[in-house]
């Protein structure tokens, strides 16, 4: 609805907002993610309410692969001061229909987010395993890290951690809620998020 009444772009930047108020009370050791299309990240106003938060380590900046096609030429010179002062870049939805390979190549983002629709159903999909297994490999020879987006049930986690992806998210995990979320123990060498949305949760090895 924002889009269709030309207020995408400023709903982003009050999520922004919102999200930069929260950045100073996280829990330690937490990051905070905060999505946002690559013109909005690249629009000045952006820019400016990013300078007033000088200390930016622990601040994700996820972009949609689809916005990263249709504009990566400044991406790289606007996000690289924004790396110098701590935040790290994530490409969001990643596999949802888009030819980003690319642009995510330029711009070597920290995290790599696959959508949901590479996640749902892994566990009976090996076709889905192995372009995981692909994707993972890309992302430790870069030095980022993979998320898998949308596990949903335990066959699918279970089938994430037996291709060695570290990070997870989804209503397995988490459901939307406050911040910040409580993690608790499921099972001997599960964990699970009381509340919280978007928690991307390490995967608990054997």
């Amino acid at each position: 609805m924002a889009t269709a009444l030309g207020e995408r772009d400023a709903l982003e930047r009050a999520c922004l907002r919102a999200a930069l108020h929260l950045f100073g009370q996280r829990p330690g050791g937490v990051s905070l993610s905060v999505n946002l299309s690559v013109p909005v990240l690249l629009d000045p106003l952006t820019l400016e309410m990013l300078d007033e938060q000088r200390d930016l380590d622990g601040l994700i900046i996820e972009i949609t692969e689809e916005t990263l096609v249709q504009s990566d030429t400044q991406l790289r010179t606007v996000i690289a001061p924004l790396q110098e002062r701590g935040a790290c870049l994530a490409v969001d939805d990643m596999g949802a229909g888009y030819s980003g390979l690319r642009q995510i190549t330029a711009v070597r983002p920290t995290y790599l987010k696959l959508d949901r629709s590479l996640i749902s159903g892994i566990d009976t999909d090996p076709d889905r395993g192995a372009l995981v297994s692909a994707m993972l490999g890309y992302a430790r020879q870069t030095k980022g890290h993979l998320v898998a987006e949308g596990v949903e049930t335990e066959a699918e986690l279970e089938t994430l951690r037996a291709l060695g992806v570290d990070l997870v998210q989804g209503y397995y995990l988490a459901r939307p809620g406050w911040p910040w979320p409580e993690v608790r123990r499921i099972g001997r060498n599960r964990t699970r998020a009381r509340t919280g949305a978007a928690v991307a949760m390490p995967v608990p090895r054997a």
